[in-house]
């Protein structure tokens, strides 16, 4: 399905690669499988399916936070939001609807729809981390880039 547009399962598709040098087809389908792999269906709360950043164990990363298989990171997530633009845009919608809920939102956690904020305490002791405003720059552009929305 997420090689084949107008598919039942994803709300689009990735390109189909069709070049003669296997080292790079390899790397281009490997890149498409490592997306797919981080696909999680149970967490139908944030929309209905998620591409997750955080696949760890469920140790804590630190007390009382979870990584799990549920965490979505922002500046993860803008290293690998094109691809999934393309693979999937009304997940990738969603995401960037729950970002910009928070303004200093750095992470998701799937599974309890908390928002995640860092260790970096400004002014009157929210959290920011350095990396949101080109995260969400990145985001909301390659988004647009694959979406034309």
């Amino acid at each position: 399905d997420a090689f084949t547009p107008n598919n039942q399962h994803y709300s689009g598709s990735f390109p189909s690669l069709k070049i003669d040098d296997e080292s790079i087809a390899r790397m281009y389908y490997m890149a498409a499988l490592t997306v797919i792999s981080l696909e999680r269906t149970y967490l139908r709360d944030f929309a209905p399916r998620a591409i997750v950043t955080g696949s760890g164990n469920n140790g804590d990363w630190r007390p009382g936070m979870l990584i799990g298989g549920s965490q979505q990171f922002i500046w993860d997530t803008a290293l690998r939001i094109f691809s999934t633009s393309l693979l999937d845009p009304v997940v990738v919608r969603s995401f960037i609807e729950v970002m910009l809920s928070d303004d200093f939102f750095y992470g998701g956690n799937g599974v309890t729809l908390d928002l995640v904020g860092s260790d970096i305490e400004v002014n009157n002791g929210d959290s920011v981390n350095a990396f949101n405003t080109w995260a969400y720059s990145v985001i909301i552009t390659s988004y647009l880039r694959a979406t034309n929305d």
